[in-house]
């Protein structure tokens, strides 16, 4: 023998354990000190025991099979064996192709079968291992029959001590106070809750009653009959809170300012018309309907003013019929002068006592020729001179 002594690490399946023992037996028999993971190991026991002998040995033979393709551990051990510069020899101990993984670790190695002819291929395993200056034998002669191969002795190496090396931790920056942030957060949160609830609070809320008010006007304009719409739009009319819109009070109001006009009833048909020129912006028709109802309540001066207004508007047949038959003037009340209660002056001439026998008595029968006269009492006296005997 000649050189350093070689340590021989065997790597292998459970599946391959068999394989694993010929390739064992065959380099103790040469002199070569050889390891083999024991069967009797637990797993941490195993993995313990495989780091420290791949560490301390030289060579490692792979014993491959399709078995090995899908071992993890077999993949460990040949980054292991890569890490301490074993010379690695890889055995096929079938036909199974290495997959991608082990193709590419091996792809610079010489494969030795085994599948074929075991013996060729353990002499080439030892010979492949003594090429790296192993003190092998080169052949040894086989021992007697009888007589069996000595058994090396494996001792552990010594394990090895770990050295603690002790590394002072960095100062650890302080922490900075997120406070302001949170207190921003805390403000932007509560700004979207509120505008958000408020939002939800005009959808759920405030949009369905302005609905409801845009319906009872939707329905003002469209009754047709007087007495309906007068209910409609006196319903849409009432201060509602949720109706804003000027323009639909206006219509209403002038909707149902015609509608009196059809009733003939001009005291409330001019109420709604003042109400829209009032409030609103007042087109040509609105002022001649409010010269039916002035002329239909008698005020002559007022209808011709408002009709003036009107020049622009041209009334269709059913305005025609609108207009009031005659102007109903409000009744006056007159009281009846008082009955003269003075009495009459009693207008028989008195008989005159005062004639003498030698004067004639004066002929009654000769008519007064003149008129009665007025007191200035409010009586009449009689026709007879004052200055009549």
């Amino acid at each position: 023998m000649s050189g350093a002594p070689r340590s021989v690490f065997i790597s292998f399946t459970p599946a391959d354990r068999a394989a694993a023992e010929k390739i064992h037996d065959a380099l103790a028999g040469r002199g070569f000190a050889t390891w083999m993971a024991p069967s009797n190991l637990s797993t941490e026991e195993a993995h313990t025991a495989i780091v420290r002998a791949i560490g301390t040995s030289t060579d490692m033979v792979l014993v491959f099979s399709a078995a090995s393709n899908g071992s993890d551990d077999a993949r460990r051990e040949l980054a292991l064996a890569a890490q301490h510069h074993l010379t690695i020899v890889p055995v096929k101990a079938d036909s199974a192709a290495p997959d991608e993984h082990f193709a590419y670790e091996l792809a610079t190695y010489n494969w030795i079968d085994a599948s074929q002819n075991w013996d060729a291929a353990l002499n080439q395993i030892a010979a492949a291992v003594g090429a790296g200056g192993v003190a092998a034998a080169v052949v040894a002669a086989p021992p007697p029959p009888n007589v069996p191969p000595p058994q090396p002795q494996y001792v552990a190496p010594p394990a090895a001590q770990p050295q603690v090396v002790y590394m002072p931790y960095p100062p650890q920056p302080k922490p900075k106070s997120h406070i302001f942030r949170h207190v921003v957060l805390t403000i932007v949160a509560l700004i979207v809750i509120l505008v958000g609830g408020f939002f939800a609070w005009v959808y759920l809320s405030v949009m369905p009653k302005m609905k409801e008010a845009e319906n009872q006007f939707r329905v003002c304009s469209a009754a047709t009959d007087a007495d309906a719409i007068v209910s409609a739009c006196s319903t849409a009319l009432k201060p509602n809170p949720y109706a804003t819109d000027k323009t639909q009070f206006g219509n209403a109001h002038a909707h149902r300012g015609k509608a009196y006009l059809m009733k003939k009833d001009y005291a409330d048909a001019l109420a709604d018309y003042n109400w829209v020129i009032e409030n609103g912006t007042p087109m040509p028709f609105d002022y001649y309907y409010r010269s039916l109802a002035q002329r239909g309540l008698g005020n002559t001066a007022a209808a011709d003013a408002d009709l003036a207004k009107s020049s622009a508007y041209t009334p269709s047949a059913e305005d025609r019929a609108l207009e009031p038959a005659a102007a109903t003037p409000p009744a006056e009340t007159t009281t009846p002068p008082a009955p003269d209660t003075t009495p009459a002056p009693d207008t028989t001439p008195a008989p005159d006592t005062s004639t003498t026998p030698d004067q004639p008595a004066p002929d009654s029968t000769t008519p007064d020729q003149t008129p009665p006269q007025d007191d200035g009492n409010g009586a009449q006296t009689s026709g007879q001179s004052p200055n009549h005997p």
